[in-house]
């Protein structure tokens, strides 16, 4: 649509498009890719991003020259700022720090209808994005509840769409209004690279239900984002600070400080999966759920029945303030859990303090937990459990346990093989089956978990000597130092060791 607001290269504009609509095309092949420039003083090839995205036909790019382009800028309406065209990429020119669209808190800033698979948004800022309710969208989607229902603060797919995003930034776009999904983006289907997402949310205030503070999808691949601060909460329910999915594929990603509240059953204070997700080589730091009654779950993650691989558990926290919190770090249905390092993790009740189910592990039906290492993960009080509990069976296999403090190491009918339970403050002993091969030995780190990040273990490890085949090695490190000095060393270092 074009709009005339009086901009400086209107008439130029216009005589562009008077000889489009005289010769019944674009004035280029069919055939031939285009570049659309756009500038924030609209001297560009068109005066606006929606004018330009207007003329674009598929295969063709619209770059966005460095600058801020707002909602007042580009003249726009509800629901939404720009909306996408089939196969078309949109993308800055001098990277996301120097290319922003900034919606004003007005209205959502993009919208993806039928774009199809080659679409392309990169190296963009995305800020201040509104999601309206649905009455103000172009159709009500198939899901909604109700028409005050929002999607998608900064960018929502929809229909025949599976764009590709990468190299952006999402910063403090949100939805809020009914059942709140996708504080940055909403849709069911898209591969998200490289960006970051920082003070997004769903669900703010009200009677709202946020799902998602970043990212609310489906089916969505999810690779080296980093996600810092996002957040969900509702009147009811509230899953997913980060990203509300369903059997997404979430891999080299980092998570800070996200989380979910709510009165009654908060999920996922990063991760909420409700089908098969996996979740690969993630580094999950100080995430929380918080709830009033019944329970609060997954302080990082609720896994539902995925895959969790070689992903890292540091600090954090599931709490209720009258009933049970259940999983400071992950809570799943039917899950396998490998590789992974859980430390300093926390479930606990806070109103008064009471015990909390699984400071790093809560897992509903059987699931599968092996060749992990956990540290100093608590329960809160003496009769929590600070490490795993398991609701009805689970197999645990080389699995290094030590530190539990406050808490057991362990509760429910869990079957050990191959284990080394070590220096629990309630003792080592196993709950459930014995299934051979199990032990209780110093570990030997090469460095203390909690400060210096380090879960090797020395070459004379009883988890290298013990476990031996048919166990192979016990734990989450590998057998890499010798005695020495203890060693500060980042986060990204740390998980590089599980690449």
């Amino acid at each position: 649509m074009l709009q005339a607001h009086g901009f400086p290269a209107l008439a130029r504009w216009i005589g562009f498009a008077s000889i489009v609509f005289a010769t019944g095309h674009r004035g280029v092949p069919e055939a031939s890719a285009r570049t659309w420039r756009v500038t924030p003083d609209h001297h560009g090839d068109a005066p606006t991003i929606a004018a330009a995205l207007d003329s674009a036909q598929t295969g063709d790019a619209v770059a966005l020259a460095p600058g801020t382009y707002s909602w007042t800028s580009e003249a726009a309406r509800l629901p939404s700022m720009l909306r996408l065209p089939p196969g078309i990429t949109l993308r800055g020119e001098a990277g996301a720090a120097l290319t922003i669209l900034d919606g004003e808190s007005q209205g959502r800033i993009l919208e993806c209808v039928d774009v199809g698979d080659a679409a392309i948004i990169e190296h963009l800022t995305f800020a201040n994005g509104f999601a309206p309710p649905e009455r103000f969208g172009p159709s009500m989607r198939a899901s909604a509840v109700g028409p005050d229902d929002s999607h998608g603060g900064a960018i929502d797919i929809r229909g025949a769409s599976a764009p590709t995003v990468r190299h952006c930034v999402f910063r403090d776009n949100r939805a809020n209004k009914g059942r709140s999904t996708g504080g940055a983006i909403a849709g069911a289907a898209a591969r998200i690279q490289d960006c970051d997402f920082v003070g997004n949310y769903a669900g703010v205030q009200g009677f709202t239900n946020g799902q998602g503070g970043a990212i609310f999808c489906g089916t969505t691949a999810v690779e080296h984002c980093t996600f810092r601060d996002n957040h969900v909460w509702g009147w009811q329910s509230a899953s997913g600070g980060a990203i509300r999915c369903g059997s997404a594929s979430i891999v080299d990603c980092q998570f800070d400080a996200n989380g979910a509240a709510c009165p009654g059953g908060p999920a996922g204070g990063a991760i909420s999966a409700a089908g098969l997700p996996v979740i690969e080589r993630c580094v999950f730091r100080d995430n929380f759920t918080d709830a009033h009654y019944f329970h609060a779950d997954g302080g990082a993650v609720d896994a539902g029945a995925g895959t969790v691989r070689d992903c890292l558990f540091l600090r954090n926290v599931a709490t209720c303030r009258s009933g049970p919190g259940r999983g400071g770090a992950l809570t799943g249905t039917e899950i396998t859990v490998t590789g992974c390092v859980f430390a300093g993790n926390i479930a606990r009740r806070t109103v008064p303090l009471g015990a909390g189910l699984g400071g790093a592990i809560f897992v509903r039906f059987a699931s599968t937990i092996e060749h992990c290492t956990l540290v100093a993960n608590s329960g809160a009080t003496p009769d929590g459990t600070g490490g795993i509990h398991c609701e009805e069976t689970a197999a645990v296999r080389a699995v290094v346990f030590v530190q539990t403090a406050p808490g057991q190491a362990c509760s429910g009918d869990i079957t050990w093989t191959c284990c080394d339970l070590w220096g629990n403050a309630l003792g080592d002993a196993r709950c459930g089956t014995d299934g051979g091969g199990n032990f209780s030995a110093d570990p030997q780190f090469c460095a203390d978990p909690l400060t210096a990040g380090e879960v090797s273990v020395r070459t004379t490890s009883p988890c290298l000597i013990l476990g031996a085949a048919p166990c192979n090695q016990v734990g989450a490190g590998a057998g890499a130092c010798t005695a020495s000095a203890l060693e500060s060393r980042t986060w990204s270092s740390i998980k590089r060791r599980y690449r």
